[in-house]
């Protein structure tokens, strides 16, 4: 059991750092942008040489919706969140809170 106490808390600490590269804490002085131009070449090769395009939109109108959905839906996740917390906080009775 205790293995898996030390893997966890390391695992936190990775996550954390990760974390703080998602938020540009840790972006270099220059950026190069070589990362987006590689985004963008692997779009352009998955979208349009491997027919993929044709492929997503041959399902309809069903999978590409799941596609936008998935990649707004991290995004929404935290100003619902913070909207939901002050909610029920102006909802509590005074001195008392939903958050432990």
């Amino acid at each position: 059991m205790e293995t898996i106490s030390i893997i966890r808390d390391w695992a936190a600490l990775a996550l954390t750092i990760l974390c703080y590269n998602e938020m540009g804490w840790l972006a270099p002085a220059r950026h190069t942008y070589e990362l987006e131009k590689g985004w963008i070449e692997w779009d352009r090769r998955f979208l349009k040489d491997w027919h993929m395009k044709a492929a997503i939109e041959s399902c309809g109108s069903v999978f590409p919706i799941i596609l936008e959905l998935s990649l707004r839906a991290p995004r929404s996740i935290k100003p619902v969140d913070h909207f939901s917390s002050q909610l029920l906080d102006l909802l509590s009775p005074s001195g008392s809170s939903f958050r432990q």
